[in-house]
């Protein structure tokens, strides 16, 4: 198959896993630090909560994260000093280390693409970052770690959801289980 009909099918399926979960969090949001006409605009999130949607296709590996600013920056709304504008670099660099912040067993992935979302230019929310992997052997992936609770204090748990071309699954990553098992032998 075609590496360019493999990333508009994988495409499609993030995009419609992604609204799924958009429509699931809408009835979870809490928002009690901030004023809410403020925040009425944006997504909804939950402070602490993470989300990682993830589809394997193939050896394409396709993750996208969504976290409340807040979690990663240490805060949100408009950015109003150099100390924030700092926060925003280190996270960016941070997210767009992909050796540091992903390790997985079973195969060997590279990263092939990193975008991220920090700054909306009236104001920040949520962190967003896509992120493109190529896996040697797809199949073989058994799990994946991430250092992003480690890494990021406020985000206390990760709520991951993930495709992959024989099997889905759904599982809640904590400080105390950052590794998410995708196969087991």
């Amino acid at each position: 198959m075609p590496i360019q009909t493999l990333v508009t099918r994988l495409s499609g399926c993030f995009l419609l896993l992604f609204q799924c979960l958009s429509i699931a969090s809408e009835t979870h949001h809490n928002h009690s630090k901030h004023d809410h006409d403020e925040h009425k605009h944006h997504d909804h999130h939950v402070h602490g909560e993470a989300k990682l949607t993830l589809v394997m296709e193939a050896n394409i590996l396709m993750m996208e994260l969504h976290a409340p600013a807040q979690d990663v920056l240490g805060f949100e709304g408009k950015i109003t000093s150099a100390t924030q504008e700092n926060a925003i670099k280190q996270a960016e660099r941070y997210l767009a280390g992909t050796d540091q912040l992903f390790k997985f067993e079973g195969t060997h992935c590279q990263s092939k693409t990193v975008k991220t979302n920090l700054v909306n230019a009236k104001h920040i929310s949520d962190v967003e970052a896509e992120y493109t992997f190529q896996c040697e052997q797809g199949q073989n992936l058994k799990s994946i770690g991430t250092s992003l609770i480690e890494r990021f204090k406020g985000i206390q748990e990760i709520k991951v959801q993930w495709i992959t071309e024989s099997q889905q699954g759904a599982s809640t990553l904590k400080s105390n289980r950052s590794t998410l098992q995708i196969r087991r032998d």
